[in-house]
């Protein structure tokens, strides 16, 4: 990744934190999130501040080595559980940190890139994903660039195997060799999961006969895959195997 696509990361994560905190400013912090069962909005605001806490931290040491929460400041201070503007001061630690880094230097990641740069990249998509999370309490609609969508969409994928450490089910994941075609109808990006005797392959590019095509906007295609919304729910298309996808959906959740 060139310095100047790890600096535009950075300006669309600021973006994103900042539609994160106006949208707390219209909720209400003791509803359920239908999206994060276990969670009220209050808990979710505390987590992606957290979040981002922790990932400044990170950067700023450029740990090579997973830090503990446990040994980190991560939660509100006295008073300031689900406030927004925590929220933000929280995104202004990360972003100071990734802005003043080489994002060529290496640190340990979750993911798969092993440099700074994996940091700027993950944590827009963390926060736009919890985005989406917060507006499905009010049933607000979710706008969402279809270019970040799409990238949110193959950073997931390009990450899918390194979650298997907090999310088990991903282990579970095998198949004969089914294949399932993931194609953007508003951006020219697709991909072909292959399930194969061992996991799975993901690749950039859509074959011409896959057992299932899945085809649909980058934001609805995201929110899938993302397990935001439910199949049902979205008006993407579907053509060949719907167990195959299925399968897929059920065992690619992340925890």
């Amino acid at each position: 990744m060139a310095a100047y696509e790890h600096l535009r990361y950075c300006d669309e994560l600021e973006a994103e934190v900042d539609r994160l905190a106006a949208a707390v400013n219209e909720a209400e912090l003791d509803l359920f999130v239908p999206t994060c069962p276990e969670w009220t909005v209050r808990v979710l605001v505390d987590h992606c501040g957290g979040t981002l806490l922790w990932g400044g931290e990170l950067v700023s040491r450029r740990s090579q080595a997973r830090l503990s929460g446990r040994s980190l400041q991560l939660s509100p201070p006295d008073g300031r559980s689900g406030d927004p503007a925590w929220l933000r001061e929280c995104g202004a630690r990360l972003l100071s940190a990734l802005r003043a880094a080489d994002p060529d230097e290496t640190m340990w990641a979750w993911g798969e890139d092993q440099h700074v740069r994996f940091w700027s990249r993950r944590m827009l998509h963390e926060m736009l994903v919890h985005r989406v999370d917060l507006l499905t309490v009010s049933g607000s609609s979710i706008d969402v660039a279809p270019e970040i969508a799409a990238d949110c969409l193959d950073e997931f994928f390009v990450n899918l195997r390194r979650a298997a450490e907090f999310s088990p089910r991903v282990l579970e994941i095998a198949g004969g060799g089914e294949t399932i075609a993931v194609q953007c109808s508003d951006v020219p990006d697709s991909w072909t999961v292959a399930m194969l005797p061992r996991g799975f392959s993901i690749v950039s590019g859509a074959p011409p006969t896959p057992d299932v095509r899945v085809t649909g906007t980058a934001r609805d295609l995201m929110l899938l895959f993302n397990r935001r919304a439910a199949l049902s729910a979205l008006p993407v298309e579907i053509a060949g195997d719907l167990g195959v996808l299925e399968g897929w959906l059920d065992k690619s959740a992340l925890e």
